[in-house]
């Protein structure tokens, strides 16, 4: 295991996708994107290493059943996630991952408390230090994964900042 030497610098940043226009309902194991491309945190790391302290997801809509989900992150991008399919990370591709957040619903709070796409939710982890050692590039890869059954809007848009130290 890698140990991080905090510096006292801080940071965040953020990546986001606007789910396709339907409303098919997530099984638990499917993945969730724009079927695009990976989610890409940008220079999550300035100096190459630090760790994750904290992850925010923001759900542009507030469901009756709210999502319980995992985001995996890489620190190469692994294929591109077809939305509504069940994850399917090669051995490679797995060898390459940096850790696994999870937003449990009973961790989710309403910013809106509209239902549906007039409502907005968030989900906010911290004390993660999820280590972040050894990158080639300063960008950190994700693929947001239901892990409940979940019923989206058309057009539904997540956002997620995780928050770095380093």
């Amino acid at each position: 295991m890698s140990t991080i030497t905090a510096l006292g610098k801080t940071g965040s940043t953020r990546a986001s996708f606007t789910r396709p226009a339907n409303t098919t309902q997530y099984a638990a194991g499917d993945t969730m994107s724009d079927s695009a491309a990976v989610m890409t945190f940008p220079k999550a790391l300035k100096e190459f290493s630090g760790a994750i302290q904290q992850a925010i997801l923001v759900d542009s809509a507030n469901q009756s059943t709210l999502l319980d989900a995992e985001l995996w992150l890489f620190d190469t991008a692994p294929a591109v996630p077809t939305d509504n399919a069940a994850i399917a990370f090669t051995d490679a591709e797995l060898a390459r991952l940096i850790g696994v957040i999870s937003f449990a619903s009973v961790d989710s709070k309403v910013g809106i408390p509209t239902s549906g796409a007039d409502g907005n939710v968030v989900n906010v982890q911290s004390g993660l230090g999820i280590p972040v050692v050894g990158l080639r590039t300063n960008d950190i890869y994700g693929v947001l994964v239901a892990r409940n059954a979940y019923t989206p809007v058309s057009g539904e848009i997540f956002t997620v900042i995780l928050q770095m130290v380093y």
